[in-house]
């Protein structure tokens, strides 16, 4: 990325987080900020398409659906190869009715989510 168009920012992260990222910034000779900087823009794009997802109102059904059963979630982790931590399957819910709550508020405002370049007109 240009030098030029980057912008100082303050973060707070886990302890354990930033120790990964500093082992990867080590091990690939890399700084701790390239580290952050090529994480962000590899995972931006599913925030992004998460949150135009949580627009539609079929996808908010069937996630509130699907979320809202401990049983479910702990069975779908368990298909994936995941393990559900007790209190996950309530961060779980609490998480996802508030992006579908989210979603349906930029939807019925009719601000629907664009990334950054769409906004720019890129």
């Amino acid at each position: 990325m240009n030098d030029e168009r980057k912008a100082k920012v303050t973060v707070a992260l886990d302890r354990e987080v930033l120790r990964r990222v500093d082992a990867v910034a080590g091990a690939r000779g890399d700084s701790r900020s390239s580290v952050i900087e090529r994480m962000l823009c590899n995972g931006i794009g599913d925030e992004e398409k998460f949150l135009r997802a949580m627009e539609n109102p079929v996808t908010r059904a069937v996630t509130q659906a699907v979320t809202s059963s401990p049983w479910l979630i702990e069975k779908i982790a368990r298909l994936v190869g995941e393990e559900v931590c007790k209190g996950d399957g309530s961060e779980i819910r609490e998480f996802v009715a508030k992006q579908a709550k989210r979603g349906a508020v930029r939807r019925g405002s009719g601000r629907k989510w664009q990334t950054g370049a769409a906004r720019e007109g890129a």
